[in-house]
C-alpha cells in the first residue's frame, strides 16, 4: 500500500517496492475475507465465525507490518551504503 519508504533514489526504491510488492493481492484479500467473516459473526451471532474473521485480518495486517519492516530496513541499509 505505500509507494516505498524514507528518502532515496529509484533504485532504492524500487527494491522497498518489491519487498511491499510480495503477496499484495493475497493479503488484501485475507483482510477483506477476515473482515467478512467478523462482520458475518457479528450479524449472525456466531462466535467461530467472529473468531475466524479476527484471526485472517491479524495475519493480513500482521503480515503487512512485517513487510513494512523488512523494507524499512532495506532502505535503512541502501542508505548506509550512499553514505559510506
Amino acid at each position: 500500500l505505500l509507494p516505498s519508504v524514507g528518502p532515496g533514489d529509484q533504485a532504492e526504491h524500487a527494491r522497498q517496492r518489491m519487498v511491499l510488492g510480495q503477496g499484495g493481492a493475497a493479503r488484501l484479500v485475507a483482510l477483506d475475507l477476515g473482515l467478512v467473516a467478523w462482520f458475518a459473526g457479528v450479524i449472525a451471532g456466531s462466535g467461530a465465525l467472529l473468531t475466524i474473521g479476527l484471526i485472517v485480518t491479524v495475519v493480513g495486517f500482521g503480515s503487512t507490518l512485517a513487510l513494512l519492516g523488512q523494507a524499512i530496513v532495506v532502505g535503512v541499509r541502501s542508505g548506509r551504503r550512499r553514505t559510506r
